[in-house]
């Protein structure tokens, strides 16, 4: 093969020389930087891609996309309480890790942010919450502290949200720290406190309401 002439290096030469310098700068040639966090803990009711861009950009710096996975299967649509983040430079990424623990911006338990090195194909880390939806007939009603002293007993509640309707709690959601803790919350279906009763299913079941849900007693 010819030589190359002077003053210039052959491809070979070249593209080994950019890839030296790319691995000395601590990435690797072959792989697009990462710039994406994965910032969870999120409000369950919080699907606005614009709001949580909004946050971060003010806090961190440009923000390329956001993505909020959504519960298909719940008819509320509710997100899975996490987002993914991707910011255009290393330092909105670093800003945004700093943030790991700290009061969420938008209510709720503090943040937990990570790289999403882990993310799945369809930007789902599949990460499954051991939440349950618990709910009960219109004519009665449960207070948060009830709720609690009914489910300690399984395990650890890490959530506990009772929702309200026309001024009444109408229902709650309860996430269990692990899923044996989750299995044994499920026992309490058709759990009888008196005169009054309880319904409980995994938040994710594609199943309708248990029998008489929503229904005066």
């Amino acid at each position: 093969a010819a030589a190359p002439a002077p003053g210039q290096r052959s491809r070979a030469g070249s593209a080994a020389s950019t890839a030296s310098e790319k691995q000395a700068k601590g990435g690797d040639a072959n792989a697009e930087e990462n710039l994406e966090v994965c910032i969870k803990g999120l409000p369950f009711e919080l699907t606005d891609i614009q709001l949580v861009k909004r946050k971060f950009a003010k806090r961190c710096g440009e923000v390329v996309s956001v993505s909020i996975p959504i519960r298909e299967k719940d008819p509320l649509k509710r997100s899975r309480g996490y987002a993914f983040v991707k910011f255009a430079t290393q330092e909105g990424v670093q800003k945004a890790l700093a943030y790991h623990g700290k009061p969420s911006m938008f209510g709720g338990p503090d943040l937990q942010v990570s790289m999403s090195n882990n993310k799945g194909p369809y930007g789902d880390t599949h990460d499954v919450r051991e939440e349950l939806r618990v709910a009960w007939p219109q004519s009665v009603t449960f207070e948060e502290s009830e709720l609690r002293r009914i489910f300690e007993p399984c395990g650890e509640i890490k959530s506990l949200k009772v929702m309200c309707r026309e001024g009444r709690n109408s229902r709650a959601f309860v996430e269990m720290a692990d899923k044996e803790a989750t299995r044994q919350a499920l026992f309490k279906n058709n759990h009888e406190e008196g005169t009054r009763i309880l319904w409980v299913r995994r938040s994710d079941d594609a199943k309708g309401k248990g029998k008489g849900e929503g229904k005066g007693k």
